[in-house]
């Protein structure tokens, strides 16, 4: 065995990422590639609690604004720079390209488990 990661490796991942863990681990290639499992593995631990963390912030991020601007698509009356306009547009756009469906007031946040609903425009 070299003490060079393996080539199909170095291709995968690139070489300055498998350097970042070759020196963390003194140059020992195993270790180096355990380290690399090991950090995939803590992230793949963390995707769940976050997940279910960027969903409530954004179901919670909703319900103030559905109480500041007193209806369920703020949005439309949010005093939305050129640039938010521009991706409620976006956001219009492609839903209506995707044909989505509408999404109940309440449910708004709910767009990612429900990609085939628009907030937008409400279909």
């Amino acid at each position: 065995m070299t003490d060079d990661p393996p080539e199909w490796l170095l291709k995968a991942l690139s070489k300055p990422r498998m350097d970042a863990y070759l020196a963390a681990a003194g140059g020992d290639v195993m270790v180096a590639m355990r380290l690399y499992w090991w950090n995939v593995a803590v992230s793949a631990a963390f995707y769940g609690p976050l997940h279910c963390l960027e969903v409530a912030l954004r179901k919670a991020l909703h319900d103030g604004l559905v109480r500041e601007h007193g209806r369920p698509d703020w949005w439309v009356s949010a005093p939305l720079n050129l640039n938010g306009l521009r991706l409620v547009d976006q956001a219009r756009a492609k839903c209506e390209r995707d044909g989505a469906a509408p999404v109940p007031a309440d449910d708004t946040p709910a767009r990612e488990a429900a990609p085939r609903r628009c907030p937008a425009t409400g279909r």
